[in-house]
């Protein structure tokens, strides 16, 4: 037991996790290993089971499951069939595996997990459905890539490297993506020239050029109004199922609107005094076990002001979709919603469901990132797939749902992967670098082990050293017999094989060809600036 403030913690109910990014290009985490998920997807739809009964509200778990999954299905089909024909009759729409990230370029290795979702769904004979994260910010419209300008390449070998950006779209307000439009439709749809001029010295032809001829293959046309995230999504996703993916996709901006959901959220707005004990203490014990101090990290903690208490969800309005956070104060009758900057309303608990979907036409209510899991773990999926930020932070959901549901979620899996650009430049590895940085430490400490053959001059000085190290002068003082040793050192590193100038000279280009490996062999620029042969690599990782 240990002290966080006013709370005390068990230590004993978090293990901290060691999730490693993989380092290598072509390496993968799999947690559990895809080929052996089977047994992984038993044992939660046996947790599942035993979980049935268990109090969601209202409801018990296996009602709201039956409901809410429903609702999923008929939404990931309707959602998806507007811009892809996908024949998925042969699975059970009964059992879902899930997985989700924001509409955005990402780096492969998130791309990976929707390679793993697929070979997931064929293998469990199930629905495979990706959440497209559209509640959170689109901050940053464009992506980093490795810039070479080898006109440089006389004085520095193979180039200068450096990291360059290039626009999706011009920057815009930090909206969330369900309300980001496109705007400027030319720029836009110049996207994939500019990109493969980018990459031009690395890729001769980037997937980006792919996935725009999606976008504008569509059956829908896209215009300015048209979501920005979304159309990318689209893009990507019609790539996917031609690359033989087969999964749905739906937007948590549609998973919101269900009943499913506001059971869901009036399930914690009704005991949201109970819901912040349970949320607070699992994240202070959070960031015991792992040794954060920070406030803010991974989550802040949920407050209460002059009586209003801090839920776990966003709202924004129509005709200002700028997030806020959603406050709440519970009466006998009635739920009390406001954003404390102006905006409040009052729901009858009797007729919450309907009441609460109804407000869609005026706000936006949606869930942060904890519940949006917390949601598809418990109600919507039998498996949800992270990637290794996902699967630390959700730690901290299962003590969350643990605490207040009484009820684990089903085990998650963790996926990643390491690709990286190809490229042509033979850099040398840190290896290196630290030999030449003992070798100019042997030099400056020890030269006289590094002279091949010594002249007189030289070997006088390697006996004085040596009469200074052995304490034949111990009469004199610490300080001088240091400052003589130096001196001898100093005045014997012009006569050593190499240099003690050439070795520093090595290690300053080496130090220089590292920086540029740093930016070449960076596994984070997007997937759309690799070849084709990137789809082969992920659908050969996911076998």
């Amino acid at each position: 037991m240990v002290k966080s403030g006013n709370l005390d913690i068990e230590l004993s109910s978090i293990k901290y996790r060691r999730l490693r990014v993989p380092t290598e290009h072509g390496q993968s985490l799999q947690l559990p290993p895809l080929n052996s998920v089977e047994e992984l997807w038993r044992a939660n739809l046996n947790h599942i089971e035993q979980s049935a009964q268990t109090q969601i509200g209202d409801f018990d778990l296996k009602s709201l499951q039956e409901s809410g999954r429903r609702e999923l299905v008929e939404l990931a089909r309707k959602y998806t069939g507007g811009y892809l024909d996908v024949d998925l009759s042969s699975r059970s729409t009964e059992q879902v595996v899930m997985s989700g990230h924001q509409p955005e370029l990402f780096h492969p290795g998130v791309w990976f997990k929707n390679f793993a979702l697929s070979a997931v769904a064929q293998q469990c004979n199930c629905l495979a459905i990706n959440l497209v994260v559209d509640n959170d910010v689109c901050g940053s419209t464009a992506i980093r890539y490795p810039s070479i300008d080898r006109s440089e390449s006389k004085h520095d070998r193979g180039g200068s490297v450096s990291v360059g950006t290039i626009p999706v779209v011009a920057s815009g307000p930090n909206i969330p993506f369900e309300n980001r439009k496109i705007e400027d439709l030319d720029y836009f749809l110049s996207f994939p020239d500019r990109a493969s001029l980018a990459i031009s010295p690395l890729v001769e032809n980037p997937i980006a050029n792919l996935i725009w001829k999606q976008i504008q293959n569509r059956k829908k046309s896209i215009g300015p109004a048209s979501l920005l995230g979304e159309t990318i999504a689209i893009g990507r996703h019609r790539l996917e199922n031609n690359a033989g993916l087969r999964t749905l996709e739906v937007p948590v901006s549609q998973i919101s609107t269900t009943e499913a959901f506001a059971v869901f959220v009036k399930s914690i707005l009704v005991e949201i005094e109970r819901f912040h004990s349970a949320y607070n203490v699992a994240l202070a014990e959070y960031r015991a076990v792992h040794k954060i101090r920070s406030s803010a990290h991974p989550v802040p903690e949920l407050i209460t002001e002059n009586g209003w208490m801090e839920s776990p969800f966003w709202i924004w309005h129509r005709n200002s979709p700028h997030r806020k956070r959603l406050f709440v104060k519970v009466s006998r009758k009635n739920i009390g919603l406001t954003d404390r900057e102006g905006w409040e309303t009052r729901i009858e608990l009797a007729n919450f469901v309907p009441q609460f979907r109804g407000l869609g036409d005026q706000v936006a209510i949606r869930p942060r990132a904890l519940v949006t899991t917390m949601f598809c773990r418990l109600v919507l999926s039998d498996l949800f797939i992270h990637g290794i930020g996902g699967a630390k932070y959700d730690q901290l959901t299962d003590q969350i749902a643990n605490r207040f549901f009484d009820c684990q979620p089903p085990s998650m899996m963790t996926i990643s992967a390491t690709l990286k650009i190809e490229n042509e430049f033979q850099l040398p590895g840190r290896d290196d670098l630290l030999a030449l940085r003992q070798l100019r430490r042997e030099v400056e400490f020890h030269p006289e082990t590094k002279i091949e053959s010594a002249t007189p001059e030289v070997q006088a000085i390697i006996d004085r050293k040596a009469e200074w190290i052995s304490g034949k002068n111990s009469g004199q003082r610490a300080k001088a017999r240091h400052l003589a040793i130096n001196l001898a050192n100093q005045q014997l590193q012009p006569f050593t094989t190499p240099s003690f100038a050439e070795i520093s000279s090595k290690i300053a280009a080496i130090a220089g060809d590292l920086r540029k490996s740093a930016v070449l062999n960076s596994r984070e620029y997007s997937f759309a600036l690799f070849p084709e042969s990137l789809m082969e690599e992920l659908m050969a990782m996911a076998k």
